[in-house]
This record gives C-alpha cells, sequence and structure tokens, in this order.
C-alpha cells in the first residue's frame, strides 16, 4: 500500500513537473479584440493622427514624445513601436472592418509566447501594448473623447412642428429669432393649437451678407393648415431616429458643435434627410453671442453604411 502511494505521488510530480516544462517552453497564440465603432479609415486615423494617438495610448516606459510611434499603417495593420529602453517593440494591431449590424471595426492585438510568460511573468511592454488595446476600446465608443462633445443615436422628441423661415441681414442673427418665435407662437394661439413648448432654430448663411433663420416650435396633433397661411407644418416618420448632440457653451460656440457632428455623421456614414435643428434647452429665446445655453443639436438620418 505504501509504495503505491509512493508511484501515485512521484506521478503527481511528474505531471506538475511537465505541465510546468510546457508551460516554459511550447509557445501558444493569444488573441485580444475589442470593438471600435469607427469604419476603417477613421479606425487607423486613431493610430496615424499624433494627437488622437496621444488621446488613448499607454505611455511608454522611457521618456520623451516618441516613445510611442507608428511604423508603417498597412490597410488591415498597424505597426505600432514601444521604445523602451534604447530598442523598439514593434506590435502589430490587426484591423478588421465589419458592417453588420452597424459599420464598426475590430482591432485585435495577437501574441505569441508561452503560458508562464502569459499569466505569471508577463511582460511589461507586453501589458503597455495590451493596455492600449483596452484604452483605444473606452476611447472609441465614449463621443466626448473623441469629438468634444456627447453625441448619440436618439428618437425625436417631437412627431409634428410648425415652421416659419424668413431672409434677411447677418446683422440680424441675433434679433429675427426673437420676431419669429413670437410669430409662430402667437399663430398657434390664435388657431387654438396645442404648442407643447419645445422649441427649435437653425440659422443658414446666404450669399450677399444675408441669413435665413427658421424657427419651429413642437406640437401635439396635426392641425389643419391653409395654403396661405406663414407657417409650414411638419411631421415626423413613424420611428424617425436623429442624430443629437449635447451643447452646453457660449452660443457663439455652436458653430464648433455643427464640425464635430459633421465628422460623426462622416465617421458612421451617415445620410443627412433634412435641415439640422438646435432644440433649445435653456428657457426663452433670443440669445446673444456671448450668453451660455443648453443646447440639443438634432439631425434626421438615414444609415449609409457603405
Amino acid at each position: 500500500m505504501l509504495r503505491g502511494r509512493k508511484f501515485f505521488f512521484i506521478l503527481v510530480l511528474a505531471a506538475i513537473g511537465l505541465m510546468l516544462l510546457l508551460s516554459l517552453t511550447i509557445p501558444f497564440t493569444f488573441r485580444e479584440e475589442v470593438v471600435v465603432p469607427l469604419g476603417l479609415s477613421r479606425t487607423t486615423e486613431l493610430f496615424t493622427d499624433k494627437t488622437l494617438l496621444a488621446k488613448w495610448v499607454v505611455p511608454g516606459i522611457s521618456s520623451g514624445n516618441d516613445s510611442i510611434y507608428v511604423v508603417k499603417a498597412y490597410p488591415d495593420k498597424i505597426a505600432l513601436a514601444y521604445h523602451v529602453d534604447g530598442d523598439d517593440r514593434v506590435y502589430d494591431y490587426l484591423l478588421e472592418r465589419r458592417r453588420e449590424p452597424q459599420r464598426n471595426c475590430v482591432v485585435s492585438l495577437v501574441k505569441v509566447t508561452s503560458l508562464w510568460k502569459k499569466y505569471i511573468d508577463s511582460d511589461p511592454v507586453d501589458r503597455l501594448a495590451h493596455a492600449s488595446l483596452r484604452n483605444l476600446h473606452e476611447f472609441s465608443n465614449d463621443s466626448k473623447k473623441v469629438y468634444g462633445f456627447k453625441i448619440n443615436i436618439g428618437q425625436a422628441t417631437d412627431s409634428s412642428y410648425l415652421f416659419m423661415t424668413r431672409q434677411v441681414p447677418l446683422a440680424l442673427q441675433y434679433v429675427q429669432p426673437v420676431l419669429l418665435f413670437d410669430s409662430v407662437i402667437e399663430f398657434a394661439n390664435h388657431r387654438f393649437m396645442r404648442y407643447n413648448g419645445n422649441r427649435y432654430m437653425n440659422t443658414h448663411p446666404l450669399q450677399h451678407g444675408m441669413i435665413q433663420v427658421t424657427v419651429g416650435i413642437g406640437m401635439d396633433g396635426y392641425p389643419p393648415i391653409n395654403a396661405d397661411d406663414p407657417v409650414t407644418f411638419k411631421k415626423n416618420a413613424p420611428g424617425q431616429q436623429q442624430v443629437q448632440l449635447e451643447f452646453n457653451d457660449v452660443f457663439a460656440n455652436v458653430q464648433e458643435a455643427y464640425k464635430a457632428m459633421d465628422q460623426y455623421k462622416r465617421d458612421h456614414g451617415i445620410i443627412v434627410t433634412d435641415i439640422p435643428l438646435e432644440m433649445l434647452i435653456s428657457l426663452g429665446y433670443g440669445f446673444k453671442a456671448t450668453d451660455t445655453v443648453s443646447l440639443k443639436l438634432i439631425t434626421p438620418y438615414l444609415t449609409n453604411n457603405p
């Protein structure tokens, strides 16, 4: 009985020794991947644009601005170098374009190493490379980090609107919306229409120092409009979705928000189906350029998904 126990004990030790040997010597391929909600070209730009790269990549061990840099960019792969202790350690980040259920990119990092080096005594530079991959996922899925504003896809707040439009000199761009809002609200009250309090605005520059100003109010129901009425009635298609951007800043800076929204639409293959509108979250209307306001920029859309 004792000899049998010794034999079993020796067999267990041998098995443990063999497993330890295998973990030290036999290479395994490990793959870690994340989903970036952008197209292939824009995902590549997150690597090749130094400003964008610095926002998500984990800093290297050595000092200096060039401690991490792109060696070469391929259509389906980015070779990213970590400059550590005078040596370049190059890691290949693989890019795979996907279209369903929405346009995005799968970014993978493949590493061939032993089980021991992977789980027990991992390389510090390997850890940097994998941490950067996870940071890329977090960064690319946060619209405020990528575009400077919180942008998302949502449903329309209102199903129907009353609009009024005028073309006026550019000097009246902050005065004309007040006049139009007063007019369209007065029109709705005079016709006993149910105005729900939501206010929308759009300004579009024209030639020769002119600007087109459009304001709208949200309506409950579908009021009858005559052909000679000074307003336009519009209703959204059922289930209409829209790109939405939250803006809380000085009113004069709203153009920066429009630029961010345009970039978002390009990145996600969104085709605009109507003019963008500024939904006024701040009370009242008739803001000056220096006023700090809360707006929601909204744009109805179709998905191109090329």
